[in-house]
């Protein structure tokens, strides 16, 4: 009979095969050792779960049937906290698809409503100056603008984090991000001149503090944390995925750059939901954190 138990440090539930107790098993979720127990202690542990799918060989004999999903929790129980974890290239991408395709509209919609914001603006002040060069006024008035993007670019970062996470998402919520506008602006201030710094002195150092900070506004939406919180977080939840990212980001990229051209543009109104869904799902995954392709129920 196999040895059920949930791994110590991220709860995820383990299955091993029958006279294992007692040896020691690595969590294919955070990575972490934990000894089987015997199969007497197994009373208080959670009723069995339907294999999520086919056994996934990956080098550890003692895994759970796959690395790709979670088990099976029960119904609307979703896990929360902050709990650094390994993430898998293939796998945050099954998932984001999974999450995209059911809540493709909304996503787009959202998106597309900062896109026409942005563009409108972009456009109205191009005719309304004429191309000469701008006045103070003008200049007070572009910067005012540009925080207030900024500001609705973070809303729609939670709301992006919500759909990711399975939790209701409200069209509301693009203007929800107020709290977080000093200091997300602070968190951008320390970002620039990190990455600047590092590209200066050599270019993979700045490539790696790019990646190293990357979801720092998400730490900071989540746990709404001091700004060296969030960065000082945002390094512990990478560390160790700074190399999947940088893959998952180049893959993005040009994948991205292709559907606009071969779209004339139209794609962008697909893909910018997209990323920012697989940038959310990214980070939950990174911090031990429930998607919403595992949660039984919204």
């Amino acid at each position: 009979m196999p040895i059920e138990f949930r791994c110590t440090h991220c709860d995820r539930l383990l299955r091993t095969p029958d006279g294992t107790s007692g040896k020691e098993a690595k969590c294919p979720q955070c990575g972490a050792i934990v000894k089987i127990p015997e199969q007497a202690q197994q009373a208080s542990a959670p009723p069995p779960v339907p294999e999520p799918s086919p056994h996934v060989e990956t080098g550890n004999p003692y895994q759970s049937p796959s690395t790709t999903m979670m088990a099976a929790r029960p119904q609307g129980e979703m896990r929360r906290g902050f709990h650094p974890a390994r993430i898998e290239f293939s796998d945050v991408l099954s998932r984001t698809w999974q999450i995209f395709k059911a809540n493709l509209w909304p996503c787009v919609g959202v998106a597309a409503f900062l896109l026409a914001i942005s563009y409108g603006e972009a456009i109205g002040f191009a005719i309304f100056t004429g191309g000469r060069r701008q006045t103070l006024p003008e200049s007070l008035f572009s910067l005012a603008f540009g925080v207030v993007q900024f500001w609705l670019t973070l809303g729609l970062m939670t709301y992006f984090l919500k759909t990711a996470r399975g939790e209701p998402a409200e069209f509301v919520d693009l203007f929800s991000a107020g709290p977080f506008l000093l200091r997300a602006m602070g968190i951008s201030i320390i970002f620039g001149i990190l990455v600047l710094i590092g590209f200066i002195l050599l270019v993979v150092p700045g490539v790696i503090i790019m990646m190293m900070l990357s979801p720092s506004w998400l730490v900071l939406i989540d746990r709404n944390v001091g700004v060296v919180e969030a960065l000082s977080m945002s390094r512990e939840a990478t560390n160790g995925n700074k190399l999947t990212l940088s893959g998952l980001y180049i893959v993005i990229m040009f994948a991205s750059s292709f559907i606009i051209l071969f779209t004339c543009g139209l794609g962008l109104f697909f893909v910018q939901p997209f990323v920012l869904l697989l940038f959310c799902v990214c980070y939950l995954a990174m911090t031990g954190q429930s998607t919403a392709d595992q949660a039984s129920a919204r």
